[in-house]
């Protein structure tokens, strides 16, 4: 009997142990529909319940709402977070809270989202997805821009007096929070995504490096819908869970190719432009190597072929016509090689 004990004994230490590891992948999405986005917001979510959560990967959602855009799902309009299951709907009974209207341009709201989610979702992976429009770097208009946009909060971050309702990379606000989340974690993201349109920039990659293994997103604009979050997802159910960083990334960018017909299902016709997965450990040599463009075209323009430059640099593709300041870096160097010779 007493040896019975023992076993039982152990038998539960490991299943507490095994339960304490987590799953394999969380998939946090931080969902600003703060915005005349919302009704494309509610969509995703919905293509997210299509799968839901497995016993191999939690998906984590923090829903920001906006007024007088959509009537569904109760109407509300504050901000909730919700643990997707399959066939949820975005619902005020099916949240798990309600933290009111919170600033989703506020890294601060963006790094208590991660700490919350990691305490009460551990995973051996985390896939940090900020959903919302998005602008490059920084936009032709403004000195800063990043992703997540959000119309409504009374609540300006104070620290960002430029631009307090948008969470920002060239003002280091993204890189400080990835930073402390990170350091919280004790562990990089698996992956950092930005389901939004022109957030694919070197720039940003580089900025999301120290933070992540794999980086998703796309250099031109998406259409409104963005992700076909069903397709990726039924790729990581049926592989139990088992993709590193990068095929998991890889698997996001086959989903979008796929295309949706607004239904769940599989369209290659209705896509957006561009969507990449970017292997970070690939990014500091691709630094390194435009520095040395950079300053080869430097001593090159005060060799007196600054005129060449600029008709090359007028000459490269730009990826949308107002973002003047967005170029396509491997037609640049293509245009420089024609030049050249």
């Amino acid at each position: 009997m007493k040896n019975l004990k023992i076993i039982f004994i152990f038998m539960l230490l490991f299943l507490f142990l095994v339960t304490a590891q987590g799953k394999k992948w969380t998939i946090m999405v931080y969902l600003c529909a703060d915005n005349n986005l919302e009704a494309a917001g509610l969509d995703d979510f919905i293509e997210m319940a299509k799968v839901g959560s497995t016993a191999d990967f939690d998906i984590i959602v923090q829903l920001d709402r906006i007024p007088n855009y959509s009537t569904a799902y109760d109407d509300w309009r504050t901000c909730k977070r919700f643990h997707v299951t399959q066939g949820m709907t975005p619902t005020n009974a099916n949240a798990l809270m309600d933290i009111g209207e919170v600033n989703m341009g506020n890294p601060q709201v963006l790094v208590d989202f991660c700490k919350w989610t990691h305490d009460n979702y551990p995973a051996d992976n985390y896939f940090l997805v900020l959903w919302d429009h998005g602008e490059g770097w920084r936009s032709f208009k403004d000195d800063t821009k990043g992703a997540c946009d959000d119309y409504t909060t009374g609540d300006p971050d104070p620290n960002d007096p430029v631009d307090p309702y948008y969470l920002n990379f060239s003002n280091g606000e993204l890189q400080a929070a990835f930073d402390e989340c990170t350091t919280y974690f004790g562990k990089k993201f698996g992956i950092i995504g930005f389901d939004v349109c022109l957030d694919g920039m070197w720039e940003n990659m580089v900025a999301c490096e120290p933070y992540s293994y794999a980086f998703v997103a796309s250099a031109m604009s998406e259409w409104n819908d963005g992700w076909s979050y069903w397709y990726f997802l039924e790729q990581l159910d049926a592989a139990n869970g088992n993709l590193t960083p990068v095929q998991l990334a890889n698997a996001v960018v086959d989903a979008y190719a796929n295309g949706d017909d607004g239904y769940n299902n599989s369209d290659p016709s209705r896509t957006g432009w561009t969507l990449s997965a970017i292997d970070q450990t690939k990014i500091p040599d691709l630094t390194y190597a435009i520095d040395i463009l950079a300053q080869e075209l430097m001593c090159a323009r005060e060799s007196g072929y600054g005129t060449e430059i600029n008709n090359v640099r007028t000459a490269t593709y730009q990826v949308d016509s107002y973002f003047t300041d967005q170029i396509e870096l491997y037609d640049l160097c293509s245009c420089l090689l024609y030049t050249s010779d």
